[in-house]
């Protein structure tokens, strides 16, 4: 006769072994390329905690995020397996040297010493030494196959720079400016209102007769009666306190302020130089629109050649629920796997391992 303690430890053993049979259940083929449930819940809950501890989000959009995350996580599981399928056909090779040198380099980029460093810094992101490395091989194919079948598309001509420079020409739009230089007489450099302003009025007359500002900033500000030069840089209208901004917008290049009262004293104000409102030129803006063009075409060719692979691939699915839908999302730029890395330029030959 079986004893209650054996028939609740083969319940127990039974529902283990159907637990560890579902958690490696697939849920998504692509041609010979799989991910299982385990897989795909451990991503799902790595993006999850990314989306509930980033500050920069809002709530309402860490709120949609939040409901997306499953398909989101698919989604990019789905990308991925795609590239690297494309990999596989490519042949396209990860040697140990090549992620030896990988591994160091981004050892040293976050300015780690020692793998032991390296090992506890990923222990605290949750990840071991060997996810890190499996997941910088796929990053590595990841990029190569890019490199070498969307980079090739993308081409940021002279025609694409001068529209776009022509479509936005007020985002170049540069408002009026004044360089300004301050000297605040500080409120406890003498008993009473009265004699500070005199203070400042004596100040101010000899930065009018065209005494240097720093010269005149340091023969007080050794005896505490005023601050050193400060050097307030460009400002733009509105950038100022409310009790220095007329003062100062009412100055020419050269000009001195009668000393304004505002925080810490009263504060006299030199204009140092003037610009105009003017719209800047292509030339100073080319690199920016030739990124934001290449940015463009890239994220436009990505999609295509994302959807000229989904045509050609065998695809089967076993989805959890909350993953379904997950093709209607926007293909992402790139797949993070890892830190990012940058798109590798377009490499010749497709048979050979990756230089």
């Amino acid at each position: 006769m079986v004893s209650w303690r054996s028939l609740l430890s083969l319940l127990l053993l039974a529902a283990g072994a159907a637990g560890a049979v579902e958690s490696n259940r697939i849920v998504l083929r692509v041609n010979d390329r799989i991910a299982t449930l385990r897989e795909y819940e451990s991503r799902r809950e790595e993006r999850l905690g990314m989306i509930l501890h980033d500050p920069g989000l809002g709530e309402s959009e860490r709120r949609q995020l939040v409901e997306e995350v499953g398909r989101a996580t698919m989604k990019e599981l789905f990308d991925e397996l795609l590239i690297l399928s494309r990999a596989q056909q490519l042949r396209i090779i990860v040697t140990r040297d090549q992620l030896a040198r990988a591994m160091t380099s981004t050892r040293e980029r976050y300015g780690l010493s020692s793998e032991a460093e390296f090992a506890a810094a990923l222990a605290q992101s949750g990840l071991s030494i060997d996810l890190y490395r499996a997941r910088l091989e796929k990053q590595l194919q990841w990029q190569e196959v890019i490199g070498r079948e969307v980079q090739p598309r993308i081409k940021v001509d002279e025609e694409a720079v001068q529209r776009f420079y022509r479509e936005h020409v007020e985002e170049f739009r540069l408002p009026e400016r004044i360089e300004l230089q301050e000297l605040v007489v500080r409120e406890q450099a003498r008993p009473d209102a009265e004699a500070l302003a005199a203070l400042a009025a004596q100040i101010r007359d000899r930065l009018a007769a065209g005494e240097a500002i720093a010269d005149v900033a340091a023969s007080h500000a050794a005896s505490g009666e005023t601050s050193g030069l400060v050097e307030l840089g460009w400002v733009q209208r509105g950038e100022l306190d409310a009790a220095l901004e007329g003062a100062a917008w009412a100055l020419e290049p050269g000009e001195v302020s009668a000393p304004v009262p505002a925080r810490g004293g009263l504060h006299i104000l030199r204009v140092v130089a003037r610009e105009p409102a003017r719209v800047r030129p292509l030339q100073e803006v080319r690199e920016r629109i030739e990124m934001i063009e290449e940015n463009r075409q890239y994220e436009q060719e990505m999609k295509r050649y994302l959807a000229e692979l989904t045509a050609r691939a065998y695809v089967a699915e076993n989805l959890p629920s909350d993953a379904v839908g997950y093709r209607e999302l926007a293909p992402p730029a790139e797949v993070d796997l890892l830190a990012p890395i940058p798109r590798p330029e377009a490499t010749p030959e497709p048979e050979t391992p990756i230089p």
